[in-house]
């Protein structure tokens, strides 16, 4: 039979020191390669992953506050639409306006009175109310 191989693990001071720095070492690179292989890929992900859904959070906020509004944006919009056809009315068309123009120059000339300028009603009844006088 054999005998076993006896070890001595009476160890000095110093190699131990050693034994220790080195694990320390070891545990440190280990440490080290986990974060940079494993952990900072992921973090760098996450941070990527975060700033996306922040966005496309901000975007669904604002298209549901936009539906929230549909109803007084369409109401809005009938009311604008109603006062544009209104004051489309109210005013002459172009064809409308030139042929007025036309009537009212032969008029000039016919009276023999040179027209130098011409206000819209409203100035006048505003420099009236104020007292100026043009």
């Amino acid at each position: 039979m054999r005998s076993m191989p006896k070890f001595n693990f009476n160890i000095d001071p110093k190699e131990k020191q050693k034994i220790y720095l080195l694990i320390g070492i070891f545990v440190v690179a280990g440490v080290t390669l986990y974060f940079n292989v494993l952990l900072k890929p992921m973090f760098s992900n996450f941070i990527v992953m975060n700033r996306e859904y922040y966005k496309i959070r901000t975007k669904v906020n604002n298209a549901k506050m936009l539906l929230a509004n549909k109803a007084k944006i369409e109401e809005q919009y009938n009311l604008l639409k109603g006062q544009a056809e209104e004051y489309g009315k109210r005013f002459p068309n172009q064809a409308e306006v030139s042929s007025l123009l036309g009537d009212f120059s032969n008029v000039a000339e016919a009276s023999n009175v040179k027209i130098s300028r011409i206000r819209p009603l409203e100035d006048i009844d505003i420099a009236q109310a104020t007292g100026s006088n043009d």
